[in-house]
């Protein structure tokens, strides 16, 4: 009986060990990503403070990801009020909302 409830407890041990190391790798998987992404919108918000006739395909460029990293950027920022478009696509410019954007993304 001994034995079997040391056998026990060292299974559940490994078990929880392997469960525990699951959990932290998904909990770091989902912090690196928010890391990124909050790291693309402000290079993507710097880009359109320099130049806001910037373009998708000059942000593509210029921060070295693709479409459809640019397109969701832009769309967060939209949705949370901090950026608009002026114009059309041709002509036309990106209209930052400075105060909200700090008031959202507060620099640490």
């Amino acid at each position: 009986k001994e034995t079997n409830k040391e056998a026990n407890k060292e299974a559940n041990k490994e078990t929880n060990k392997e469960a525990n190391k699951e959990a932290n790798k998904e909990t770091n998987k989902e912090t690196n990503k928010e890391t990124r992404t909050k790291n693309r919108i402000e290079s993507v918000c710097e880009l359109i403070r320099a130049n806001p006739r910037i373009t998708y395909k000059e942000i593509m460029k210029t921060l070295q990801i693709g479409y459809s990293s640019v397109y969701e950027s832009i769309k967060q920022l939209k949705e949370q009020g901090i950026l608009d478009r002026e114009g059309g696509l041709y002509g036309g410019c990106w209209k930052l909302n400075e105060d909200l954007y700090f008031q959202l993304h507060p620099r640490n």
